[in-house]
């Protein structure tokens, strides 16, 4: 508050100047009258530079700081051309473009006053935002209008010859169109006015009476210099009337912007201290400029290193920088959680190895124990199978004795049956184990 107050009475001291040097430009002689008219105009220029800049720095992006700025720039455009108009064109036609080109500015200002307002009282909303841009489009062919009028002289009517022609007073009388130009312009202001005025519910009763009060001495102004100074020969004024337009204005942007009728970003180290994370920006030495409560221990290396890359201020918090406009913005991040849940999950892969060689040395017991009991199987149907022959072998056995006839031809017998029970012992372990047999086997069987 202390900087707004500051920066509004130094605003209004060097506007009383320009007002004064405007007297004395027509109260001295031409050259100390041309030196007070370029300070009016250079302080007018250093004023309206001034609040653009302030404008582009407190306001958010947003359309409402877009229709004000686009107007802002007109009303330079518009100052511009009238020290052109004034104290450079010499030829008539210079002047007489000049003037032409008066009526861009006088016509889209009021229409981009208009729509600002208009997103003043639609907030944050973006309902009819791509409608408002429509209310350019009679300005620019008004505009135009201006610019063409050697063509059609709807708006100036000359009363001399069109070289010589400089719109000066007394050399022309007005057309229809420049009727209907004033309206438009009367017509959006008061509409901006209007609409402005029925934004006024939850703004403070100060506000509406300095709104008031701008608005109050800005037409109690135009009708002072239009019905009364103008008309006295050889009068002072402090302020024409283009000025008082353009600074009345300003007033009432400004007013919105203190107030926060428009939403702006001032208060900074209210905002940095009250943010949850832990932030400093500093300047290009890297002293702080703006933190937040909670701060982190880093020296001027160390904040010099987290530009470049993160560094770890502690195994659970690292340092980030970046490089911002005029500075660097430093930030902390607390990875514990990140590390915790990095160790559950070192935790889980293990349980899942081990799972995982449970899984597979039991895989690995019931493909063994598949095995055997399937060999088992084969083997107890292959001796089913044999078990007659092994028992008449046994019989025969039993029943020979050395020394006797038959004696040889029982043992030859019993070696046959004994060749005979190991080729059926390798035929039943073949067929259980393969799907073919081989010719060797079936010729040595």
């Amino acid at each position: 508050m202390t900087g707004q107050t500051r920066n509004t009475l130094v605003f209004i001291g060097f506007f009383l100047l320009a007002g004064i040097a405007n007297v004395l430009s027509m109260f001295f002689g031409f050259e100390l009258g041309t030196l007070m008219t370029c300070l009016n105009y250079l302080i007018y220029l250093g004023l309206l530079l001034f609040w653009i800049e302030a404008v582009r720095v407190r306001l958010l992006p947003s359309r409402g700081r877009t229709y004000i700025l686009s107007a802002a720039f007109l009303m330079l455009l518009h100052m511009l051309l009238r020290i052109f108009k004034y104290r450079i064109a010499v030829t008539a036609g210079t002047q007489r473009y000049a003037v032409y080109a008066y009526w861009i500015p006088q016509m889209l200002i009021p229409a981009l006053f208009l729509m600002a307002c208009i997103r003043i009282r639609r907030g944050a909303r973006d309902s009819g935002a791509k409608y408002e841009s429509l209310l350019l489009i009679p300005s620019g062919i008004l505009a135009l209008t201006a610019m063409t009028n050697d063509l059609h002289s709807l708006i100036y009517v000359p009363g001399v010859a069109l070289p010589d022609f400089a719109v000066d007073t007394g050399t022309y009388r007005y057309g229809p169109v420049f009727w209907l130009m004033y309206v438009w312009m009367i017509l959006t202001a008061l509409s901006g006015i209007i609409i402005l005025s029925r934004s006024f519910g939850k703004v403070p009763k100060r506000a509406l009476r300095l709104l008031a009060l701008v608005i109050v001495l800005w037409f109690g102004i135009v009708a002072l210099v239009l019905l009364v100074i103008d008309r006295i020969p050889h009068s002072f004024k402090m302020y024409n009337v283009p000025e008082t337009h353009i600074f009345a204005l300003l007033a009432i942007f400004e007013i919105c912007i203190r107030y926060r009728m428009i939403p702006y970003n001032e208060n900074y180290q209210g905002f940095f201290r009250k943010l949850r994370i832990t932030s400093i920006i500093t300047d290009r030495a890297f002293s702080p400029v703006y933190r937040s409560e909670a701060v982190f221990p880093a020296g001027t290396e160390t904040l010099r290193r987290a530009v470049r890359e993160p560094v770890a201020l502690n195994p659970d918090l690292k340092l980030y920088g970046k490089p911002i406009r005029a500075g660097y913005v430093f930030w902390t991040q607390d990875e514990s959680a990140v590390h915790r849940a990095q160790e559950r999950l070192v935790e889980a892969n293990e349980m899942i190895e081990q799972e995982n060689d449970l899984i597979r040395a039991e895989t690995e017991q019931k493909e063994k124990d598949a095995y055997l009991q399937s060999r088992h199987r084969i083997y107890h149907e292959i001796a089913g199978e044999l078990y007659p022959c092994q028992q008449r072998i046994a019989r025969i056995l039993s029943e020979t004795k050395p020394g006797t006839a038959e004696f040889r031809g029982k043992i030859a017998f019993v070696s046959v049956l004994n060749a005979y029970v190991k080729r059926k012992t390798n035929l039943l372990l073949l067929a259980a184990e393969n799907d073919t047999v081989s010719a060797r086997e079936l010729s040595l069987a």
